[in-house]
């Protein structure tokens, strides 16, 4: 019983690590939001969320290009390339989460990229889908729920 209770008590400290954590990055990236979403405010809500969360690299495109893309694969990743992800594409149709679990999901055709595994979610204004946020990791298969 011990065991159980220990395992709920670390979870609840978990997420409310998440939660505190996500209210910081909210109050970092609000002001940049308020300037709308153009290259120069997702570049900087991209650097903040990349520095915040540790993952491999962050993208934040439009519906129809990369508008920013901080960390691991910003080498080929580059501003105002089309968006190629069929799971990108889903996100922004969908209005759904999107996870791509292998480097092939991802879709870059740079062979020694190293992104391997992605959540994108999609943005929302005024019941409009306008991009995505993608939360890249250097691991195929490596989202977990605390990711999510």
């Amino acid at each position: 019983m011990l065991i159980v209770k220990y395992a709920i008590e670390h979870q609840e400290r978990i997420a409310a690590n998440q939660a505190r954590a996500i209210l910081n990055i909210t109050n970092l990236i609000l002001p940049h939001l308020r300037q709308g979403l153009n290259a120069h405010s997702a570049n900087k809500i991209a650097r903040i969320i990349h520095e915040s969360l540790g993952v491999a690299a962050v993208a934040i495109t439009d519906r129809t290009k990369i508008l920013s893309h901080v960390g691991i694969g910003s080498d080929h990743h580059n501003v105002g390339h089309p968006l190629l992800t069929k799971a990108t594409l889903k996100a922004i149709e969908s209005g759904e989460i999107q996870i791509a679990n292998k480097k092939q999901e991802i879709g870059c055709m740079n062979p020694k990229c190293r992104l391997s595994s992605a959540v994108i979610v999609p943005l929302e204004k005024r019941n409009e889908f306008i991009g995505t946020l993608k939360l890249y990791h250097d691991r195929e298969n490596s989202i977990t729920p605390v990711n999510l």
